[in-house]
């Protein structure tokens, strides 16, 4: 993949990304006293320099959410597509497409160069298979069956946006070009992806 088609499809979908944030804030990037970024404070790194962080939640908190993620709410009939629904609509267009995978996870052709979000491609956003919350929609397309991804793009690490079994399992790892937040980089190299660069978004 050219380096003018890489440039510009990490362009676009960071672009997309930004607008859709809704904490994003225009703020001085630098604090002018010590010269550091304003979301590196005293008492550490700050996902968002102008809120609070929030308190610690109680014990029933995490058990209501627990007890929540037994029970998955039932699809409507015809909401899915089948397996080889799926394959056929992305196999029959040929220009820019974006395909819904579930939950976060897009896969988006633009350019010719294919590229897939926060990759939860698991039946439970969990580090165990057999607990956790569970996929409401069934995964259209396999893993394996997935076209050859030029770029992975990673928003956060919440187990629903960044699957371990998903990023283990992706074909051809040497040539993906991974988009990792800040410290998330080793995560990707020990799992056999070469190709990986940090960005820290403010």
């Amino acid at each position: 993949m050219s380096n003018i088609k890489f440039f510009i499809s990490i362009t676009l979908v960071l672009t997309v990304l930004v607008a859709c944030s809704s904490s994003s804030t225009a703020y001085s990037k630098k604090i002018s006293s010590d010269n550091k970024p304003l979301h590196h404070t005293n008492k550490g790194y700050q996902n968002h320099p102008f809120v609070e962080t929030a308190a610690p939640k109680g014990i029933f908190f995490y058990m209501r959410r627990a007890w929540d993620s037994l029970f998955v709410p039932d699809v409507p009939d015809g909401h899915e597509l089948t397996e080889l629904e799926s394959l056929q609509l992305l196999n029959s267009i040929s220009s820019d497409r974006v395909t819904w995978l579930g939950h976060a996870s897009f896969l988006i052709t633009t350019s010719g160069v294919t590229i897939l979000t926060d990759p939860f491609l698991s039946k439970r956003a969990s580090p165990v298979s057999w607990a956790g919350p569970r996929r409401i929609v069934n995964l259209p397309i396999p893993i394996n069956k997935l076209p050859s991804i030029d770029i992975v793009i990673i928003s956060h690490n919440h187990y629903d946006h960044l699957d371990d079994k998903t990023v283990r399992e992706l074909k051809n790892k040497s040539e993906i070009n991974v988009v990792v937040p800040l410290g998330l980089k080793s995560f990707f190299t020990e799992r056999g992806y070469s190709k990986v660069t940090e960005f820290e978004v403010v």
